[in-house]
């Protein structure tokens, strides 16, 4: 990432190195360079160890006890520039799971089910060594269908036989990855991110006792506000209404300070809609 003070910031997740030389799948820590974009010159690079606290958040006491690695099932999130120089690298867990295609005839019928859970939150400085890092607790599944048509066709000549094949999606039904993830907000220095959530999770920021969302027409929208230090203030809706519109995180557009655009549903029901963000 560029940023205005013409310098080029790269981070990303390191694992340690066997004796071989090469690399362990598991995940160590961040890495984070800085480079002068006027001269090319790389000014900073730091390898920054997931600290005990949040590698207990991720993985157990237990397993951060005996200093156990992170899976790598995170994904790049977003990545958001500080007020001070430095980077704000939100890191989210993926897991896309692609069931066995099944059907008769050229109709054909796959299961697909998107798991976006928990997002490391790390603060960098602009040094590139580590200001704090959090975790935002949370737990969502989407599953869906889609039902495609294919499309065979076969040629033979000399004693060779060619079949080629292509398969064409024709429909969805059920809900998709539209309605996971996070909307991340760094407005007059402070980070806010909001997703929707199970509303038994209302007060809830422990990753221990989060519960999953799966049904999305029950989902309420929470933000999770970070200060300076990384302390997390949640804030849930003081009213929890049936009809309420739910967010699609995947799709937003910045209007200005404090001022969203947002893509939001009600069941068959889409709407575009204004969010702002107020102190």
């Amino acid at each position: 990432m560029a940023t205005n003070k013409d310098v080029l910031h790269l981070v990303g997740f390191y694992s340690s190195v066997r004796k071989n030389g090469k690399a362990n799948r598991k995940l160590r820590g961040v890495y984070a360079a800085t480079i002068d974009a006027k001269t090319n010159e790389v000014t900073n690079l730091k390898f920054n160890k997931f600290d005990l606290e949040t590698k207990i958040k991720l993985i157990g006491e237990r397993r951060a006890k005996k200093d156990k690695d992170i899976l790598p099932l995170y994904r790049t999130h977003s990545l958001i520039e500080k007020n001070d120089g430095g980077l704000f690298l939100l890191s989210e867990y993926q897991e896309i799971i692609v069931g066995r295609s099944q059907g008769i005839g050229p109709v054909s019928v796959q299961p697909i089910t998107y798991i976006n859970n928990e997002i490391i939150v790390t603060s960098l400085n602009a040094d590139g060594t580590i200001a704090w890092t959090n975790v935002i607790a949370k737990r969502q599944v989407a599953s869906f269908t889609v039902f495609s048509l294919g499309i065979f066709g076969f040629a033979q000549g000399n004693g060779f036989s060619v079949g080629v094949g292509i398969s064409i999606p024709i429909a969805v039904a059920g809900k998709g990855p539209e309605y996971l993830s996070a909307i991340p907000i760094y407005e007059d220095g402070q980070l806010t991110v909001i997703f929707n959530d199970n509303k038994k999770n209302i007060g809830v920021t422990d990753i221990e006792e989060v519960k999953k969302l799966g049904n999305y027409n029950k989902a309420i929208p929470t933000a999770f506000v970070f200060d300076d230090q990384g302390k997390i203030t949640r804030i849930d809706s003081k009213e929890v209404k049936d009809e309420q519109l739910v967010i699609r995180p995947g799709i937003y557009y910045r209007k200005g300070p404090n001022d969203y655009i947002i893509y939001a549903s009600r069941k068959s029901k889409d709407k575009l809609g204004r969010m702002q963000i107020k102190k």
